[in-house]
């Protein structure tokens, strides 16, 4: 799993800035699609959880997120969101593919 916390350490940055916005689009965008993007909400006691895509846009249209374990409402969610990524299926069959 990849943060953008763990991109700005290997690229020596402190913040992500647009260089890193930008090189990270790329790699997610669908011509290049190296990387799939997801979501974790870290609810008040700092359990993480990873909100479906739906939920999450759901919560976009609602302005509420629904807690994936107590069901409760939360308003305030997207400042407990943080986006990760990880190698999407067209990277790890090159990377795979270079292993055999």
């Amino acid at each position: 799993m990849l943060t953008f916390s763990n991109l700005c350490r290997v690229v020596g940055k402190r913040a992500p800035d647009g260089d890193l916005l930008t090189a990270v689009t790329i790699l997610v965008s669908s011509k290049i699609h190296a990387l799939d993007t997801h979501t974790l909400f870290i609810d008040d006691n700092q359990a993480e959880h990873e909100i479906d895509p739906e939920d999450l846009r759901d919560a976009k249209l609602s302005g509420t997120l629904v807690h994936p374990v107590s069901g409760e409402l939360v308003s305030n969610y997207e400042a407990h969101l943080v986006p990760f990524f990880v190698p999407s299926p067209k990277l790890r069959g090159i990377v795979d593919a270079q292993h055999d």
